[in-house]
């Protein structure tokens, strides 16, 4: 599907974009760098020194983070296009995927980390839908966009309804569409 959807004739089309803060990014980056280094001297102290093992253990974390930052400065991963008749969604992967309004079941906040064992983890967006083959699909929405999941998710929720309306009252910016939501509405 192309970035252009289609929309009944008349209608004012629209479009609200989230996307990761670059300096929200960067600073992840530092912190994930400088966190690295306590350990890389701890370790460089042992009377054996530093070992590429050790070195290599200690370096993935930093450049993991690094590589999932540099993808959302770089390109539009992560980034969220809310439309009158669906939003697009950029994957880690840089992959682009559109989800009418229509399709989608429930949103909601899940856990990434560990549900399961400890039930700790960081508040993740997650929307249920139904795609055009028929398969129900749980997804999840990066946790860097600059709402948190649960103020995200009462944003999204809202948008769907007014999207089943047929949007009487289309939003004129993402303010516009956060104080909407904020006023007891959805």
């Amino acid at each position: 599907m192309t970035r252009e959807t289609t929309r009944p004739a008349g209608q004012k089309s629209w479009k609200i974009s989230l996307k990761p803060d670059p300096r929200q990014q960067v600073f992840l980056m530092a912190v994930a760098w400088l966190f690295t280094l306590g350990p890389l001297w701890s370790l460089s102290l042992l009377q054996e020194g530093l070992t590429p093992l050790l070195s290599a253990i200690v370096l993935l974390f930093p450049l993991i983070v690094s590589y999932y930052a540099l993808c959302s400065l770089t390109g539009r991963n992560g980034q969220l296009d809310l439309q009158r008749d669906g939003f697009w969604r950029t994957t880690t992967d840089g992959r682009e995927r559109f989800v009418r309004w229509d399709q989608v079941e429930t949103f909601g906040v899940g856990i990434f980390g560990d549900p399961v064992v400890t039930g700790t983890g960081v508040a993740v967006p997650e929307f249920a839908f139904v795609d055009d083959d028929g398969t129900r699909t749980i997804e999840r929405l990066p946790g860097n966009l600059p709402l948190s999941a649960e103020r995200l998710v009462r944003l999204l929720e809202f948008a769907r309804r007014e999207a089943s309306s047929g949007w009487p009252n289309p939003p004129a910016s993402l303010a516009d569409l956060m104080s909407r939501t904020e006023d007891g509405k959805p």
